[in-house]
């Protein structure tokens, strides 16, 4: 028998054999696993605060915002959904265990996820958190199928075609799968892009905040490159793409309609001055339509009394 480790017997030390250092480890280990259940119980009474065996939605976010947690009743609800395998709304004890187990296994998923981006601790939690979100097998990596079924979870539907897109866009080094370094570095260089793309973003009109950002959001939609233009290519992708289909004739048209300049693309600028003289020709019929069923009722309600 090789020798293992001294314990103290008797109060005086001896070494123990192989077969009693692996029954100490045994019983160390059934220990620990009865001071884990009796603590997830103990955490299970203090949620499930009416003691009826389950947790609703209000107990959580009471535990989780009592002592100044911020979550939101949308929150909430998503984690009762997460976890609730029976679909009763309610998070049972057996349910809490494997919600306890999972959420231990993230935290250690997260702590091997490395990347070679140096980043502020408050940006490299928040990728750490996203990344798992897509994550679903919680292996460090993410597939196409990973990017499916967390779609799915939260109530979007993504195709194949899409999901090995979505892939093939992130995986730098082509072996089907995106590691957390190739996930953070790509996002790193999307936020770039969005940077320089925002400089090109101007114009001269005067917009709300919400306009304004109503107006950049619909640009990038249809700016498919990215590159702070929209040409007749990128129109015919952005449309089709959304299940529409347009011909070569009326892409080009609607690029006419808006290139003042004639350069064949559009700006932000003539994007904006197009789509808000549009907007305010609407308003203006608009007024003109309400300004004009007024005054008819008005007439209407005279005749009405002259003729009583």
């Amino acid at each position: 028998m090789g020798r293992c480790f001294d314990v103290c017997s008797n109060h005086s030390w001896r070494t123990l054999s192989t077969d009693e250092a692996v029954m100490v480890e045994k019983i160390s280990t059934v220990m620990l696993n009865k001071l884990k259940v009796e603590e997830i119980k103990k955490e299970f009474r203090s949620c499930d605060i009416d003691q009826n065996g389950f947790i609703t939605a209000s107990e959580l976010r009471y535990v989780l915002t009592k002592d100044g947690g911020d979550y939101t009743d949308e929150d909430v609800c998503k984690a009762i959904e997460t976890y609730d395998v029976d679909g009763d709304g309610r998070i049972s004890y057996d349910e809490y265990v494997k919600m306890c187990d999972s959420i231990e296994k993230q935290a250690a998923g997260v702590d091997k996820l490395v990347t070679s981006v140096t980043l502020p601790e408050e940006k490299m939690q928040e990728m750490k958190a996203t990344f798992m979100l897509f994550d679903v097998g919680n292996n460090g990596f993410i597939t196409a199928a990973d990017f499916q079924l967390s779609a799915k979870n939260y109530g979007e539907k993504l195709t194949e075609e899409e999901a090995y897109n979505l892939l093939r866009n992130l995986d730098a080094d082509g072996d089907g799968r995106v590691s957390f370094d190739e996930f953070v570095k790509r996002f790193m260089a999307i936020d770039d892009e969005n940077d320089a793309l925002a400089k090109k973003l101007v114009t001269d009109v005067t917009l709300s905040t919400e306009e304004m950002e109503e107006m950049i959001q619909f640009f990038k939609a249809l700016d498919v490159d990215h590159n702070g233009f929209i040409t007749a290519a990128d129109f015919q992708q952005s449309i089709n793409h959304n299940g529409k289909k347009v011909t070569d004739e009326v892409a080009y048209n609607v690029i006419r309609s808006m290139d003042v300049d004639g350069d064949c693309q559009v700006s932000f600028d003539e994007f904006v001055k197009h789509w808000m003289k549009d907007k305010r020709e609407e308003e203006k019929t608009a007024k003109i339509e309400k300004y004009v069923s007024k005054k008819l009722n008005k007439f209407a309600k005279f005749i009405a009394k002259a003729l009583t």
